[in-house]
């Protein structure tokens, strides 16, 4: 995501591969978010994967990492923000 976009960017990729790597999963209501990161030449994607029930996966890449300490540091306030906005950590699948 990029300083200045409050919306990640979408992506028609499916992830869900065997180098999509699940970090946490969360669910608010009937909707539940997995991220996970995948990782590619040169660092890692940081990527959502939003499934609703009767629904089809949406997955939005969310961000784009070169280091670790700056994946650490967006993976720390993501979990924040989750919680504060009442999504609940679940157990993966």
């Amino acid at each position: 995501m990029d300083e200045n976009d409050d919306e990640p960017q979408a992506e028609s990729e499916q992830v869900i591969s065997a180098d999509f790597k699940e970090l946490f999963r969360v669910q608010k209501s009937d909707e539940t978010r997995v991220y996970g990161l995948r990782v590619v030449p040169g660092g890692a994607e940081l990527w959502r994967i939003t499934e609703k029930p009767g629904q089809e996966p949406i997955s939005i890449k969310e961000d784009d990492f070169t280091r670790s300490d700056e994946a650490g540091r967006t993976l720390e306030d993501l979990e924040r923000r989750l919680k504060a906005g009442g999504w609940r950590q679940v157990p993966p699948r």
